[in-house]
């Protein structure tokens, strides 16, 4: 049995360590909400480009899913690499709604993604079901699982076949198709454990039934009118 000494010390370790994971969930919601801001703010600065320079309309229309990381930044200097956190939604396929949508993390080398640039945001568009079916694992590798493309820009965009993913990129006022071969993307088990629960899932999330969290409203709406539901 314990004594008051014991029980002293133990409901303060209690009380401490719920200090503490209050304040990590709340640092982790506050990460969350000011990604899907930024990933808002990157659709919607991509669709007041010049026609010239906007993603084709028929690739948003026939994207599976897409994927926004607002904020890329450039880690190391000798070897660098980029790391950043996104958020990726998928249409329904049985009624072409958005979906919820789930934190992701990319990662890749620097000589991938634009060389000598601190910071970056990134658009992808998941074109085929075996994309999708991919993204719906743990982490995946452009280039070993599937391939990813550059992206052309302008009112329309044909392929002969279509590429499984197609890229882009939005750095100093620019935006243009970008090769990001190699680069992985992995699922934020945390961040999306705080948001839906400790047992969520890509595949749960994305084409479940869970309730939006109101941190991601910004970021659904934006993907909605970035490429209308079908």
């Amino acid at each position: 049995m314990l004594g008051k000494t014991s029980m002293r010390y133990f409901a303060f370790a209690l009380s401490l360590w719920m200090t503490l994971s209050c304040a990590a969930a709340q640092e982790t919601d506050d990460v969350v909400r000011d990604t899907a801001f930024l990933a808002a703010t990157t659709l919607d600065r991509q669709m007041r480009e010049s026609v010239n320079r906007r993603v084709p309309t028929n690739l948003r229309a026939g994207a599976k899913c897409i994927a926004v990381f607002p904020s890329v930044v450039k880690a190391g200097l000798i070897i660098a690499a980029k790391h950043g956190n996104g958020l990726i939604s998928c249409r329904h396929p049985d009624n072409g709604a958005w979906g919820t949508p789930a934190v992701f993390s990319v990662t890749a080398a620097s000589v991938g993604i634009q060389a000598g640039i601190q910071n970056a945001s990134y658009i992808m568009l998941f074109m085929t079901d075996a994309a999708v079916e991919e993204l719906l694992e743990a982490s995946v590798a452009f280039g070993s699982e599937f391939s990813i493309v550059a992206g052309p820009v302008g009112a329309a965009a044909s392929y002969a076949d279509m590429p499984s993913v197609i890229s882009y990129v939005r750095t100093l006022g620019l935006f243009a198709g970008v090769d990001l071969q190699g680069a992985k993307v992995s699922f934020a088990t945390s961040a999306n454990a705080s948001l839906y629960g400790s047992d969520a899932t890509a595949p749960g999330i994305l084409f479940g039934d869970s309730k939006l969290p109101l941190a991601l409203e910004p970021f659904h709406s934006a993907i909605k009118e970035f490429a209308p539901e079908l």
